[in-house]
């Protein structure tokens, strides 16, 4: 391994978001992985912590897949409890705490607003919102012993332009982005960095899921090379941040869609 492939070794990265082949979420864990760390995949469900595992493996990839769904839980405690446990593991495993922790995990709910049910925002915003801020939380005692330790937030570009029919999402994911930099002030010199990646519209199984054909169609009129972003490219972005030392920064990755969207 040259030293640019060796950019993560000694370095504890807890990715979530990891469950779907052609996600961003396994994407970035695999790309970690394969630059050195060692890697805890984070999905919903033990029976997915497997899996991905099993993934890691096959891959010749140091880590483990780990469970960590924060949608059942009811209160900060039981968010923190769970949070701290998961992180004693990862610990455990690793031999050192998390030093990169990535919020790739998402969901949708889309309808329009006057049709928004309060199930269709509360789930939205325990995974984009108040999930990551309590498992960043539990994690910044490890991160300030990582000499830097590194948080990045994964929101979405629909955060700083709108997006109808979503107005739940585009929420959640621009509170994100508010208290990521928060916590960058609070821990500014501190040895803590805090980052956004905003990704435009990428091809995974999710985002195609959610949009129409036509849809999915006028979005790539728009990018200049009329393709849409891969996983990877996303990946090479929140790693190319984790190793930046910035901290406060939302880093746009969208192949020029916001500044079509800016022109309308």
């Amino acid at each position: 391994m040259s030293a640019e492939q060796a950019r993560f070794e000694g370095r504890v990265a807890f990715v979530t978001g990891t469950g779907r082949p052609n996600g961003i979420g396994w994407a970035t864990a695999r790309l970690l992985g394969q630059e050195g760390a060692f890697v805890a995949a984070g999905v919903r469900a033990n029976t997915d912590a497997k899996k991905v595992e099993g993934w890691l493996t096959e891959e010749g990839l140091n880590g483990i897949g780990v469970e960590i769904d924060l949608t059942d839980l009811n209160g900060y405690a039981s968010i923190k409890a769970k949070s701290e446990a998961r992180l004693t593991r990862i610990e455990e495993a690793a031999g050192a705490p998390v030093s990169d922790l990535v919020h790739i995990a998402g969901v949708t709910h889309d309808d329009v607003a006057i049709r928004m049910t309060e199930e269709d925002w509360t789930e939205i915003d325990t995974v984009k919102n108040k999930g990551p801020f309590f498992l960043t939380v539990a994690a910044l005692r490890g991160l300030r012993k990582a000499k830097p330790g590194n948080v990045v937030s994964v929101s979405s570009l629909a955060a700083l332009y709108g997006h109808a029919g979503q107005s739940n999402y585009v929420a959640t994911n621009a509170a994100m982005i508010g208290w990521t930099k928060s916590l960058a002030l609070e821990y500014e010199g501190k040895g803590v960095n805090f980052n956004v990646v905003a990704p435009g519209l990428v091809d995974t199984d999710m985002t195609r899921g959610k949009l129409t054909a036509e849809q999915w169609q006028t979005l790539l009129e728009m990018m200049p090379d009329k393709k849409a972003l891969q996983p990877e490219d996303i990946a090479s972005a929140i790693a190319e941040v984790l190793i930046s030392n910035k901290t406060g920064q939302v880093v746009v990755v969208d192949g020029g869609l916001s500044e079509a969207l800016s022109k309308k």
